[in-house]
């Protein structure tokens, strides 16, 4: 067992992370930008694996006295790979030699996304623990320390619950953690709404469900907002529909984990295929220089030295201020006149109403941007036909042209040219096959997600007051205001 386990030591080298770049050393040191997606990536045995590795980082002081992260476990331990420790020790904790000490238990989660050497997506879903009154002695982990899954799929809020679960191994022996991670090695992925369960000996089991809809997951969607304030969303919006690149600032990791999480998952029913790191460690300060789009996140404390660096087709917000540093110049006319200006009204209305919970405000926030993406491209499936072999074409100018707004026309001819749409429609295709397979096969059990029942209750709306789906925008803040008034009737949801 133990034997395919990487235990790191020595401490690795930590000179080469105390450098800061500056617009003299960064900019003749371009070639290096390609550091992270050079990382030597482990892939699964199978694609549908439950992870590919595991990292343990811990935090530990170098021989000046100053904490850093170290990887002090991996598995599986595998010869021929080379895993860049030292980048990935970083980027779970990009705050270390800032981290104090707690008698309060503490642990938060996020996620980053890097690529291989092979342009392949490597997602890392990481849980920092950072403290607590005390230990138990039969813990083998230090605080703070961290873990971190490593995976070819896009499964965040399955990974979440499964990091939950594994932060309860720490109070184990180390045995009972290596027995758990290699039972979890073994497994396979659980299709949607199925369960992945493993135990050890009657002394630690693991059960997580997987959702339904892998691309649905919730972030703290009223926190943002009580952040920026609604012009500010919006911009952010509007440039990663377009596939920009974004750049945040907050004194806090905790902020920034949560807000990049956030604006990420507004972008439901589409998803962001590039770059994102919540927390760019100084190391790697030179990373924001890339030109490809991102979504990365910086501590205040390093601002002024990113901002040097930068060019000026980045959008870069300082999120504990609500201000904008830098914008492109046209993020107010991305959107479409009309829906911007329903957004604009249905946020406003969910940041001023009355809700202690915050659950009402979160769902009407969600609802509005879901409710944008139903009227501006809930016509996909009638724009994919049938070909002559059977395969299904998608028809972009028909889609393009479908709605008669010219504005949401001209938003589409940016919009369709995105690496979230061409996904979003090869998605959209999948189903359509699921969906004649489900057709023969009546007994098989048919999911509709979230936004197909936005679609299904939108196309009945227009039927039911003589409108059609192509010539219509509705009022976006109207809806989210009734639906909110439905919402308050409601105990739990």
């Amino acid at each position: 067992m133990k034997e395919n386990f990487d235990r790191l030591f020595p401490p690795p080298d930590f000179a080469m992370f105390s450098y800061v770049p500056t617009v003299q050393s960064a900019k003749p040191n371009m070639a290096f930008l390609d550091i992270i997606s050079q990382v030597s990536y482990a892939k699964g045995p199978e694609s549908n694996s439950v992870f590919s590795s595991v990292l343990l980082v811990a935090v530990r002081k170098d021989a000046q006295g100053q904490p850093q992260p170290y990887v002090a476990l991996r598995y599986p331990k595998q010869e021929n790979l080379v895993y860049d420790s030292n980048i990935l020790s970083h980027l779970c904790f990009p705050d270390a030699s800032s981290l104090k000490p707690t008698s309060v238990y503490k642990s938060e989660s996020f996620f980053f996304m890097l690529f291989d050497e092979k342009d392949e997506k490597i997602h890392g879903y990481c849980c920092r623990l950072l403290g607590g009154p005390s230990q138990p002695s039969t813990s083998f982990v230090t605080f703070p320390a961290a873990v971190c899954i490593f995976s070819a799929s896009s499964l965040l809020p399955f990974y979440l619950k499964l990091l939950g679960e594994l932060e309860k191994c720490f109070s184990h022996p180390e045995l009972v953690w290596c027995n758990i991670l290699s039972l979890l090695h073994k497994s396979k992925l659980p299709t949607p709404g199925k369960a992945l369960s493993v135990s050890y000996q009657n002394v630690m089991e693991i059960s997580v469900i997987r959702p339904l809809e892998d691309a649905k997951f919730h972030g703290k969607l009223t926190s943002l907002l009580q952040l920026l304030d609604v012009d500010l969303l919006l911009k952010v919006m509007a440039s990663q529909l377009l596939e920009r690149r974004v750049l945040f600032f907050s004194q806090s990791t905790s902020i920034l984990f949560d807000s990049i999480t956030t604006v990420l998952s507004l972008l439901y029913p589409f998803s962001w295929q590039h770059l994102v790191i919540p927390c760019l460690p100084t190391c790697l300060l030179a990373q924001c220089c890339v030109t490809t789009p991102y979504l990365i996140g910086v501590l205040s404390s390093s601002a002024h030295t990113v901002m040097e660096i930068l060019d000026n087709k980045v959008l870069v917000v300082d999120i504990d201020q609500a201000n904008l540093l830098q914008e492109v110049g046209d993020e107010d006319s991305i959107l479409p006149g009309r829906i911007q200006k329903a957004l604009r009204m249905a946020l406003s209305l969910a940041k001023n109403m009355t809700d202690p919970t915050e659950m009402l405000r979160d769902v009407m926030i969600s609802e509005a941007f879901i409710r944008m993406f139903v009227e501006i491209v809930g016509h996909v499936e009638s724009s994919i036909t049938e070909g002559e072999n059977g395969e299904l074409i998608f028809q972009k100018d028909y889609f393009c042209k479908c709605l008669s707004s010219r504005s949401i026309q001209k938003f589409l001819q940016w919009f369709t040219e995105t690496q979230m749409f061409d996904i979003f429609v090869e998605e959209q295709k999948s189903l359509m096959c699921k969906k004649r397979l489900w057709e023969k096969q009546l007994d098989q059990p048919h999911h509709m997600s979230l936004f197909d029942r936005r679609v299904l209750e939108f196309v009945k709306e227009s039927e039911q007051t003589t409108s059609c789906l192509r010539g219509n925008v509705r009022d976006i803040g109207k809806f989210v205001k009734t639906f909110g008034e439905k919402l308050k009737h409601l105990k739990a949801f």
